[in-house]
């Protein structure tokens, strides 16, 4: 059995139509007659029921404007079209879309399609070529907010030297609590799943260090993930100073970020591995 209905996302839309389909078994799916992005904005969460939603859009509008290099601003600008639905709007996102960024849009497997009052880029349909069933459904956004391990309750080091009342997983506690008895000179490998808290870590080592300017290194893989590290920690009290280098800033930013840790005035520094190995 098929059901037509009329879906308007705007007047450039208008003439999409959404078409469902019903198997004999039950079996209920979706396709679409034009691009694929009313497939992925089916399920979003509006705003207000998900707060966590609405940040992780402005965390990801935030740290593709920062972005620098063609593959740091071309994967975030696919993440921040994934977290609009697959369709997102160039006028009203806020994202500072360039014309460079249009032209390796293919690349990312984003599409530039015309919408009222400008243009908007949705996530390509090449999937839907590829002969795996179902792979569509299992990339959709999925906006089911997950709590995989239950949270530890804080002691007094949690308590003392951040704003959190509680553990987000016991691994971390694990973690946090082998990085306070740590012996010097020792080695601590911390392996924790996306979103267990690893980034407290870091975030207390000039706290717990005995001696005054203790500073630390942070590395992480992309520049993007190194400018939202730094924008957090300059938001805790004490780690106002902290920086980051990364290629984008010119031989004199980085030497003055140099000097300002090499005197520990910097409590975290954020490098990506590149410039960490230079």
């Amino acid at each position: 059995m098929l059901e037509t209905r009329r879906r308007p996302r705007n007047t450039a839309l208008r003439s999409l139509h959404a078409i469902r389909w019903y198997s004999r078994s039950g079996r209920r799916g979706s396709t679409c007659s034009a691009s694929p992005w009313w497939l992925w904005s089916r399920r979003l969460p509006m705003a207000a029921e998900r707060p966590w939603y609405e940040r992780a859009r402005k965390r990801a509008c935030d740290a593709f404007n920062a972005s620098v290099g063609t593959g740091d601003r071309g994967a975030m600008l696919r993440e921040l079209c994934r977290l609009h639905g697959g369709y997102l709007d160039c006028v009203t996102s806020g994202a500072e879309i360039r014309p460079e960024d249009m032209d390796s849009l293919a690349r990312f497997g984003l599409k530039r399609i015309a919408a009222a009052g400008g243009s908007a880029i949705i996530i390509d349909n090449v999937l839907d070529s590829l002969p795996i069933d179902g792979l569509i459904d299992v990339l959709r956004l999925d906006p089911t907010l997950r709590q995989i391990y239950p949270a530890a309750s804080a002691d007094a080091l949690l308590l003392r030297h951040s704003p959190f009342d509680h553990y987000r997983t016991p691994t971390q506690k694990a973690a946090i609590r082998a990085l306070a008895t740590m012996p010097d000179a020792s080695t601590l490998l911390a392996t924790l799943p996306t979103g267990a808290g690893k980034s407290l870590l870091f975030q207390l080592v000039p706290a717990l260090a005995q001696e005054p300017g203790a500073c630390c290194v942070v590395i992480v893989p992309t520049v993007a993930l190194a400018l939202a590290h730094v924008g957090s920690l300059r938001m805790i009290a004490g780690l106002e100073a902290s920086a980051c280098v990364h290629g984008g800033q010119s031989a004199e930013t980085r030497k003055t970020v140099y000097d300002s840790f090499a005197r520990g005035e910097v409590p975290v520094l954020v490098l990506s591995p590149e410039v960490a190995l230079s």
